[in-house]
């Protein structure tokens, strides 16, 4: 019953008391899910926050509310895939998890150049950069486990390897051959910075 009466409620009058309060609660239900580690739960409601702030960017595209609410839930996908991701080990949930990360940061990034993030959004804002800094990181080391492992090439440190690999462009297949005797000498591969931010 409860969830029909909100359907109606919405369609009826988007932005409403009964809505606002309904959004308050899918941000607090994500949260607690994925402290909890039920990623479930915790996308199910995030999903449902989306879709709310969606619908009321439909109708007012400039309710920064709605706006703030949607790449709060954006970061809540993200966490909750993240959470995911540890537990499976899955690269495809990682990859997901970023790129929630990703957009709610550039949503959060947009919106604050119209007014100021309320403390809660800007505590996502900082997480989500957080989240994405240890993925990417975590990308990084499996790829260099992946292609490099030790013993592979014997004349470039582990650690000088992990840093530039992410400058590498062609696919994975071909690096091992373009390494093998191309002359290049550890102190000449590029070593970019692994900032993600500027």
């Amino acid at each position: 019953m409860g969830v029909v009466y909100r359907a109606v409620r919405s369609k009826e009058s988007p932005g409403s008391a009964p809505e606002v309060g309904w959004r308050t609660a899918l941000k607090y239900r994500a949260e607690a899910a994925n402290r909890l580690g039920n990623t479930a739960l915790a996308l199910n409601s995030a999903e449902q926050l989306k879709e709310i702030a969606e619908g009321l960017l439909k109708t007012s595209p400039d309710n920064f509310t709605a706006r703030a609410d949607r790449y709060r839930a954006l970061s809540l996908m993200g966490e909750a895939w993240e959470i995911r991701s540890r537990k499976t080990g899955s690269g495809a949930d990682r990859r997901q998890a970023e790129s929630w990360f990703q957009q709610a940061l550039d949503g959060y990034s947009a919106l604050e150049k119209k007014a100021s993030l309320s403390r809660t959004d800007k505590a996502a804002v900082t997480r989500s950069g957080q989240a994405l800094a240890r993925l990417r990181a975590d990308s990084v080391l499996a790829l260099d486990e992946l292609l490099l492992p030790m013993g592979s090439a014997p004349d470039i440190p582990f650690g000088l390897r992990r840093k530039w690999i992410p400058a590498i462009t062609p696919k994975p297949a071909a690096i091992s051959p373009m390494l093998a005797g191309s002359g290049v000498e550890a102190e000449e591969l590029p070593i970019p910075s692994l900032k993600t931010s500027d």
